[in-house]
């Protein structure tokens, strides 16, 4: 019943209320990441030349930059986990059974689009193509630039493993500790929402980021705090 109250007159948990922040304050941070990068030269170099602090903060400013770069590419859950990387060439003549995955699809002059059709609300959404952004597509060229060969997968392991769901909500939680707050993935799809629907939109605005979400416009206002 609390659970129910709480949610109805959209107000924040204890737990949120300690941990809330804004998507500016996140953005901030991995801001720090990409600045560490640069002063150290590190986007000139090949991925395998980096350190190991380099290549922690090339993950982190990578991950970060998916879920808080921008409008255009909202928080999504974790299906960025186990993501493969393919051409559109490949991702058009592949089987029907084959595309029970997600992927990010290279597609010709440089564009980019996710393809989601592993996700919580799929059984109501379908399988949604969303397109990269101009500056999130600006990250994963600068990403991409660091190997010889475009990586299999968009998400790996520092050990270079394709990183699993599980490993990628915890990791969002420690990039974003500088914060000094414990940003989970749940909490930062709320912040996002409530940042998003601070000014009044169109319901057009709503459903397109709702649909980028994977959910609901009428859960994304659920998902709104005051």
């Amino acid at each position: 019943d609390d659970i129910i109250a709480t949610t109805e007159i959209q107000t924040k948990t204890p737990h949120q209320i300690a941990n809330w922040t804004s998507i500016k304050e996140l953005q901030k941070v991995t801001a720090t990441y990409s600045k560490y990068l640069r002063e150290k030269g590190a986007y000139k170099k090949q991925y395998s030349t980096l350190t190991f602090k380099e290549k922690k903060f090339m993950q982190y400013w990578l991950i970060g930059s998916l879920y808080v770069c921008c409008k255009d590419n909202p928080p999504v859950r974790a299906t960025y986990a186990r993501m493969r990387i393919i051409s559109e060439k490949e991702y058009k003549t592949m089987p029907a059974g084959d595309l029970k995955s997600n992927y990010l699809v290279i597609a010709p002059k440089n564009k980019k689009y996710f393809s989601f059709s592993t996700f919580k609300n799929v059984d109501s959404f379908g399988l949604k193509q969303v397109q990269v952004g101009k500056q999130l597509n600006r990250v994963l060229n600068s990403y991409f630039k660091l190997f010889t060969e475009t990586p299999t997968h968009l998400l790996n392991t520092l050990s270079g493993t394709p990183m699993k769901e599980e490993a990628l909500s915890a990791i969002i939680s420690k990039i974003f500790e500088p914060t000094g707050k414990h940003v989970t993935l749940n909490l930062l799809r709320h912040i996002f929402v409530s940042d998003f629907l601070e000014a009044d939109k169109f319901i057009e605005e709503k459903k397109e980021v709702a649909d980028k979400m994977m959910h609901s416009t009428a859960t994304q206002e659920l998902y709104r705090k005051k």
